[in-house]
């Protein structure tokens, strides 16, 4: 399962980042967290790199 789910997920993360958008992911509650538990970024290399 846990498999299947993260080819998925890298999936939707390559895919937003060639777009040049986000991926967020919540805790899936309706408690907000006061703080993010992981903040990661996709940043293209620069040109001619």
């Amino acid at each position: 399962m846990w498999t299947e789910w993260g080819l998925w997920l890298e999936h939707v993360i390559v895919t937003a980042a060639s777009r040049v958008e986000y991926v967020v992911v919540e805790t899936g509650t309706w408690d907000a967290v006061p703080e993010p538990y992981a903040l990661m970024g996709v940043f293209p290399s620069p040109a001619g790199a």
